[in-house]
């Protein structure tokens, strides 16, 4: 948030059963970068920039997280603009897809501890494990899905899979780069570290106006409306001028509001 003032406006607030509200239309709530300057009241961003609010929010899976911005190009170049949600674990490990978004019907059991270095998997059932795609294999798994979000992962592509006597032996295009013990294993999807709430806009010469909301848990998913599991902190950023660095993009009605 902003300051400690607001920190305790906030509660405050809170404690008197009132909507949060975390005004984010000014440079400071974004760390005063080099490339944000505001006047009357429109930030402007210069060219292409990943900015974060410089202080993360707690998520409270009780609470509904709505989001808003209004944006527009301020030099005559248009460009994509897309807000994200960044979210953090209790440890302040970021939380991306890979941790979280299980592939349905991949659980089973890891037979034989895995070395790092080794490009090979010996499991007891591989039937539904899909080749040629890039995924995430998740060590340490359970089946009830509370390991998640799973720290212990790798990426790689299944190339081949062979069964013998019972089991699978799974061939990997990458090793995985760390030892694991037998035991539970699953693949997860890969995909983006942020959400996107609020969808995103190629800039123009008027505004646009763009609103989403985050509220609830997901189980075993990614997803835009819904935080992700073990989710404890997260930060709202802009993805800015990504086709075209040279553009300029304004944005006002910047804000945050739990209730």
């Amino acid at each position: 948030m902003k300051t400690f003032t607001v920190l305790a406006a906030l509660a405050v607030a809170a404690w008197l059963g009132a909507a949060e509200t975390i005004d984010l239309q000014n440079t400071k709530a974004w760390g005063d970068p080099a490339s944000m300057s505001i006047k009357d009241g429109v930030i402007s961003v210069k060219g292409k920039q990943l900015l974060f609010i410089s202080e993360a929010f707690t998520v409270d899976p009780a609470k509904s997280y709505s989001f808003t911005v209004s944006c527009r190009s301020g030099n005559g170049k248009n460009s994509a603009f897309m807000p994200v949600v960044i979210q953090y674990d209790r440890d302040g490990r970021s939380i991306g897809t890979g941790r979280v978004k299980t592939v349905n019907g991949t659980f089973t059991e890891l037979l034989a501890p895995v070395k790092a270095g080794d490009k090979t998997l010996l499991v007891k059932d591989a039937k539904l494990w899909p080749k040629k795609r890039l995924l995430v294999i998740a060590f340490n798994a359970k089946e009830d899905y509370s390991d998640l979000p799973n720290t212990r992962i790798a990426w790689s592509t299944i190339t081949k899979i062979t069964e013998q006597n019972g089991s699978y032996l799974v061939t990997l295009d990458k090793a995985i780069p760390f030892s694991a013990p037998a035991g539970g294993i699953r693949l997860h999807h890969n995909g983006p570290l942020y959400t996107y709430p609020l969808g995103g806009r190629n800039t123009s010469g008027s505004w646009d106006n763009l609103s989403g909301k985050i509220s609830g848990v997901t189980r075993n998913d990614f997803m835009h409306n819904k935080w992700a599991p073990g989710a404890v902190t997260a930060k709202f950023g802009l993805q800015i001028n990504a086709k075209e660095p040279d553009a300029v993009t304004e944005v006002k009605n910047l804000k945050l509001v739990i209730e």
